[in-house]
């Protein structure tokens, strides 16, 4: 082989070496990209973490009245800069008489929630199905929006469990009207690892009065 062509043959090569090379370094660089979450999956970011919260409920006597029986509907719960929502958890079987839950506590809903911070969690309740038993009969109770407000943050932590005992006082609780019904009016203490520490619904309470006031003008 002459010494012209052999360069040329050599510079060929050479040139041919350097293109492969690169198309090796971009095949390599593209597989090496990250899959989509969708086709390949991915471990679980902190954001869609989830953690077990479990509500327990506990409650003082009373004298007052024989059962208080409370149908529970649902719970929702508004996450810290988000919406309102309705937890997907398992319900206590309905209706439970929170006058048997005393020196006891009974769990009355569990589930997988996500992660996070929550402002305040709703109780919502079944006013028709929900009753009281006075002096042997069956009596009707009002709920104020057929709810129960727990107006305290708390905080559900990724893979691990958080518990909130709602211990009602069904002394204060129950209020009776001038036309002889009955009123709900809850007294709660949050106990637990979920919430700011144990103590009185004041902003509930305060709420549950402007209801309160406007079934006094209703009975006038």
């Amino acid at each position: 082989m002459t010494p012209r062509l052999d360069a040329k043959f050599t510079s060929t090569r050479l040139m041919a070496s350097v293109v492969l090379s690169v198309g090796v370094l971009v095949t390599a660089s593209c597989s090496s990209s990250p899959a989509s979450p969708s086709s390949h999956g991915s471990p679980a970011s902190p954001i869609g973490a989830s953690g077990m919260l479990k509500l327990m409920l506990t409650d003082a006597p009373t004298d007052e009245v024989e059962e208080v029986n409370m149908y529970f509907t649902s719970v929702t719960v508004k996450p810290v800069g988000g919406p309102v929502e309705e937890l997907d958890i398992d319900l206590a079987v309905n209706p439970v008489d929170l006058l048997t839950l005393e020196g006891s506590v009974a769990d009355f809903a569990s589930g997988l929630v996500p992660a996070g911070e929550y402002e305040f969690v709703h109780i919502n309740i079944d006013e028709d199905l929900s009753h009281l038993v006075v002096n042997g009969m069956e009596k009707s109770l009002k709920v104020p929006s057929e709810e129960i407000k727990i107006l305290r943050r708390f905080t559900v932590g990724g893979e691990s469990t958080t518990v909130m005992t709602l211990d009602f006082d069904a002394r204060a609780s129950l209020l009776r009207l001038g036309n002889g019904e009955w009123l709900l009016k809850p007294a709660i203490v949050i106990m637990g690892n979920g919430g700011n520490g144990p103590g009185g619904d004041d902003d509930e309470e305060n709420e549950d009065e402007e209801d309160e006031e406007e079934e006094d003008e209703d009975d006038a």
